[in-house]
């Protein structure tokens, strides 16, 4: 295993580096990375046993993470049982198509999920009326396939109590997609 000793930057003015300017220097590592290098002499002129103050950059950086509960909700037994769907949008830069909003729709027995791009909001009826047709084409009763649909109750089926796993499954997808947006 090779040692390599980071430079400590001749052109700086300062005679010892702070933990911050290292900290920024190497991409935000952490503190606990940081101590390591430090403790390895790989990191010449910083002070040794100084605390990380907390990085702005760093905390704005930071993805949403939710908790799962370790107790799952028992899936459905066949496949389209429940399709759990949603609306997100509008997206702040539309599709190469002009689409900003989407629907999703995501099985609960497979997690198959299907997501559709529309310009309008006024398009997720068009949407969700071909999803139901695409299902009672492929001779699946699909009376009892949306367990909810949370926006603005359009179906007129909305449930009032959500399960978190259930939920988190969807707005897990959403933000997914919308970060990928």
């Amino acid at each position: 295993m090779t040692h390599a000793k980071v430079s400590n930057g001749y052109v700086n003015a300062l005679a010892e580096d702070s933990i911050e300017l290292w900290h920024k220097r190497l991409g935000h590592m952490s503190e606990k990375g940081l101590q390591i290098l430090a403790k390895r002499e790989a990191l010449t002129g910083m002070k040794k046993g100084m605390p990380l103050k907390s990085c702005t950059h760093c905390l704005a950086g930071k993805q949403h993470r939710a908790s799962f509960q370790h107790g799952h909700a028992q899936r459905k037994p066949n496949v389209l049982d429940v399709v759990y769907s949603d609306v997100c949008g509008p997206m702040t830069t539309s599709t190469l198509g002009g689409a900003r909003y989407f629907v999703t729709f995501i099985d609960d027995h497979s997690r198959k999920v299907w997501a559709y791009a529309f310009r309008t909001k006024d398009q997720v009826m068009k949407f969700s009326s071909n999803f139901m047709l695409a299902l009672n084409e492929r001779l699946i009763e699909a009376s009892n396939v949306f367990a909810r649909i949370t926006e603005e109750n359009i179906w007129g089926r909305l449930e009032t109590t959500v399960e978190v796993t259930e939920s988190g499954m969807k707005d897990l997808f959403r933000r997914l997609l919308s970060i990928m947006a």
